[in-house]
């Protein structure tokens, strides 16, 4: 079943997203990119504790927490597709909640945060890759370091390597078309195994954001029905109160969204599902005027998507191959319906 999370204020605001139209940061890549970054940063503060010097400049522990989470965050998705990611997201898990700690251990933080980077690289990769044998080599770095700053340096130095040739490999992924692209909708997807609508919708505002509602005390649920689209299919609608006004969360995810300088990924580590171009705040009124309501797409955009389709760079050399004429229908895929979007709206508008 797909969920959905709708997130209004007190003014009776609510957030709407509007979707990008292609993407490749999905959680299937972001996962080892940021895991293997969070490494790379946890090594460099863990080299500032034991006083190397010059000392690592811009590296701090919330840097590391949001890397951490969105590695996480991704990981959970992968292992919902797939048991051989378990391990992964565990122990990223528990990396990211000790360093969620007053006082967060380097060590402890590093250590699980490069097992749960390893475990991903052997499954993503197989054991015997030059990348796999690269994540290993810097495990036993960071297990013989200690306190010794040469030692943490040369684990920096290869940590940073790794994260490198990650990010290039994530950055040649092929793009993919995103479901209702251009449109307007609000954050949502598939509801995992052994998640309450509640969780997912929490889960999937979070992976798609980079912003948590996570606390009830800031965003109270006090919605959760089941709707039916003509159909007959089913699909979820939970609300979110927020104690804090819109305007402010706004500005905080759409400069967590929005694309980093030179680089085709999300500005924020914790966007690990880079579904969003960007986020507004409408009256409850205005909810029907945008959700379900068709947004044409510019004819650049529609060509660029028929050869996303056909797996085709874009823009295209002179010359053939070319997409077939077929390709030019994507806009109309059920991927693309928007009507449900339209039916939550409707319901939102009128609902206390």
């Amino acid at each position: 079943m797909q969920v959905y999370a709708a997130l209004w204020d007190e003014a009776g605001t609510y957030l709407i997203a509007r979707k990008r139209c292609f993407n490749n940061w999905w959680g299937d890549h972001s996962a080892p990119v940021l895991a293997v970054e969070a490494v790379a940063l946890l090594c460099k503060i863990t080299a500032n504790a034991a006083g190397v010097s010059p000392p690592f400049p811009d590296v701090d522990w919330d840097s590391a927490r949001n890397c951490l989470r969105g590695a996480w965050l991704a990981a959970n998705g992968l292992r919902e597709k797939d048991a051989a990611y378990i391990g992964a997201a565990q122990a990223l898990g528990l990396a990211y909640q000790n360093a969620c700690t007053d006082s967060p251990s380097c060590d402890a933080v590093t250590d699980k945060a490069m097992e749960g980077a390893g475990h991903l690289l052997r499954v993503k990769f197989g054991p015997s890759s030059s990348r796999t044998k690269t994540g290993e080599s810097l495990e036993s770095k960071i297990k013989g370091a200690g306190s010794d700053p040469l030692q943490w340096n040369a684990a920096c130095v290869e940590a940073d390597t790794l994260a490198r040739d990650m990010w290039e490999w994530a950055r040649q992924k092929p793009l993919s078309i995103v479901n209702q692209a251009g449109q307007w909708a609000l954050p949502g997807g598939r509801l995992n195994p052994g998640e309450s609508p509640e969780q997912a919708a929490r889960r999937e505002f979070s992976e798609e954001t980079g912003f948590a509602v996570e606390n009830p005390a800031d965003f109270l649920r006090d919605l959760d029905i089941e709707l039916k689209d003509p159909g007959g299919n089913a699909f979820q609608l939970v609300r979110f109160k927020s104690t804090a006004a819109l305007d402010g969360i706004v500005d905080v995810i759409n400069r967590a969204i929005r694309s980093r300088v030179g680089a085709n990924r999300p500005n924020a580590s914790a966007v690990c599902d880079w579904e969003i171009a960007s986020v507004q705040r409408i009256d409850r009124s205005q909810l029907t005027h945008y959700l379900g309501v068709h947004q044409p797409l510019a004819p650049q955009t529609i060509e660029e998507g028929a050869y996303v389709s056909a797996k085709l760079a874009y823009p295209p050399k002179p010359g053939p191959p070319y997409p077939t004429t077929r390709d030019d229908t994507w806009p109309r895929r059920e991927s693309q319906a928007i009507g449900w979007y339209g039916q939550m709206a409707t319901y939102l508008q009128t609902s206390p």
